[in-house]
């Protein structure tokens, strides 16, 4: 600040700045935007990220609780196996070894496969003339069983693979199923488990094509997600009479059987009723 004399005598007071002051404030005006461009920028990103901390919240929840039910999850797998074994022993076929990762692979897995029928069990060596044949020492086909005087199902209805078991109380209501599950190419026929009339042969929303057997003494047979269906409703069938051609219709993921027992109005464990 610099002091002098004005012509009227007074004081006069003259301000002056430095050469660099021009330059100074533009430097601290180019600070102060950097500054709030940077700040801007990370209260957005914070801003973002905080948004995304409530679903991971969320969702670290839901996978302690899906950690928490594996145990439930291996001790119900593991009764499936048991079960499995017993199917196994009681069709006279090798128990599965469920530690072998061949057993699961194949177009034809749909869930876990747990068995598998030999290649002697084949369907050209007795034709269906609408008589029952004896037993096969080596399976299950309902083309090879006997007559039934109380008219019970019996025997397999196609020539595959049990790949689902009967589980209706399961802990899991997705996993709950009230037949079994029969894993077989398309194209295979699907024989009447018992003699019977035909109930119902249409189409349903779950099993596709559908046909059900009403056998008398309560009992009652379904087989279900059929690529076609050979019989109508109202038909008398006997045992082993094709009734459908194996498929993948309805809500399925792979060509397979759905096999149903009911008797006096109550689903029961075809797996009970497998064997000669």
């Amino acid at each position: 600040m610099i002091m002098r004399e004005g012509q009227d005598g007074h004081a006069v007071r003259s301000l002056t700045f430095p050469w660099y002051a021009p330059r100074l404030a533009l430097a601290l005006a180019a600070l102060l935007v950097i500054m709030l461009t940077v700040g801007g920028f990370w209260l957005v990103y914070f801003w973002q990220r905080s948004s995304e901390i409530t679903p991971l919240r969320a969702e670290n929840i839901e996978l302690h609780q899906a950690i928490g039910k594996l145990p439930a999850l291996e001790a119900e797998m593991e009764r499936h196996r048991e079960f499995t074994r017993r199917v196994a022993k009681l069709i006279g076929m090798d128990v599965p070894n469920f530690e072998d990762s061949t057993l699961n692979s194949g177009p034809l897995s749909q869930g876990p496969a747990v068995a598998q029928f030999s290649g002697r069990d084949t369907l050209g060596s007795s034709a269906i003339s609408g008589s029952d044949a004896s037993l096969s020492p080596h399976g299950a086909l309902v083309t090879n069983c006997k007559a039934d005087p109380n008219n019970q199902p019996r025997g397999m209805p196609v020539l595959g693979r049990v790949s689902q078991i009967y589980s209706p109380n399961a802990a899991n209501p997705v996993m709950r199923h009230y037949g079994i599950d029969l894993a077989a190419p398309e194209g295979l026929p699907v024989y009447a488990a018992a003699s019977g009339t035909i109930e119902s042969a249409g189409e349903d929303k779950i099993f596709g094509r559908l046909i059900v057997i009403e056998h008398g003494n309560g009992f009652k047979t379904s087989y279900g997600h059929n690529s076609k269906l050979l019989k109508k409703t109202g038909d008398r069938v006997r045992r082993g009479d094709i009734i459908a051609l194996s498929g993948n219709t309805g809500i399925s993921t792979a060509p397979h059987v759905h096999y149903e027992i009911q008797h006096n109005g109550t689903t029961v464990d075809p797996a009970a009723f497998l064997g000669p």
